[in-house]
């Protein structure tokens, strides 16, 4: 994922290894170079794995806080990877939850990410949710994390005024929730050529009509520019790929810091 601005470049070089999970190993592995691109000096060597974890919850938690309903109190995170931690961290950064539920397919995995979130952040509500379905329903920002092939959030399950971030799903054919939820909410994305081309739960909702490529409302840059107005009863949904802008600049913010 090689990116340049005018003053800094950056490449991103990584494995993907999904079996990591059971090992409580991060999915991502790897090193991120950054260049002083005045004189092309390799100026930085940084940990791909973190970098990519916060700048892909950083992303989500801009999104949430310019689509989310000014009053959600209650955040439901799916999936047990190394991503849980850093996205309840990043959203509580711009909501003040009640409550923060995780839903996994297997509970070890679950009370396993339940001990990361809490190393990251001083909140005590935080546990396991036992039926999917019934989280999803009483729950106002969702964050779908996992490597799923097949929709685990439904349209119908949706309530009004709810948020939907999937950051899960960075292929054709991965999905993190079924056409009828992106018909029915109002759509973002990280980068719209990435996720027209990538992302399969943009891609198979117009395949089949659900939506149609018009129906993106827009992209990071639109999102980053101010709060976008919404009803309370609207559904918002934001679908990210993961970009190598967003890599370069919080690499940027990372040396500066």
């Amino acid at each position: 994922m090689p990116v340049a601005d005018e003053s800094h470049a950056g490449a991103k070089l990584i494995t993907i290894v999904p079996e990591n999970s059971y090992d409580g190993e991060p999915v991502i592995q790897g090193l991120y170079a950054l260049f002083d691109l005045s004189n092309g000096t390799p100026i930085a060597i940084m940990d791909a794995a973190e970098l990519t974890s916060r700048r892909t919850a950083a992303i989500s938690a801009l999104a949430a806080d310019r689509l989310a309903a000014p009053a959600a109190r209650r955040l439901l995170l799916i999936g047990s990877g190394n991503l849980v931690a850093y996205y309840a961290e990043a959203m509580m950064t711009v909501r003040r939850f009640d409550s923060i539920e995780l839903w996994a397919r297997y509970r070890v995995k679950a009370d396993a990410a339940i001990g990361r979130i809490r190393g990251r952040i001083e909140y005590s509500d935080v546990r396991v949710a036992g039926d999917l379905e019934e989280a999803a329903r009483n729950a106002d920002v969702i964050c779908c994390l996992t490597s799923a092939t097949a929709p685990l959030i439904f349209g119908d399950w949706l309530k009004p005024g709810a948020h939907l971030d999937c950051a899960g799903g960075y292929r054709p054919d991965m999905r993190e929730a079924d056409d009828k939820a992106f018909a029915r909410g109002r759509i973002f994305v990280d980068d719209c050529a990435a996720v027209l081309s990538e992302a399969g739960d943009i891609i198979h909702p117009i395949a089949t009509g659900a939506i149609t490529a018009a129906s993106i409302c827009g992209d990071i840059r639109d999102l980053a520019r101010g709060a976008i107005s919404r009803s309370a009863e609207e559904i918002t949904i934001f679908k990210s790929v993961g970009t190598a802008v967003a890599d370069l600049y919080s690499a940027r913010i990372a040396l500066e810091a």
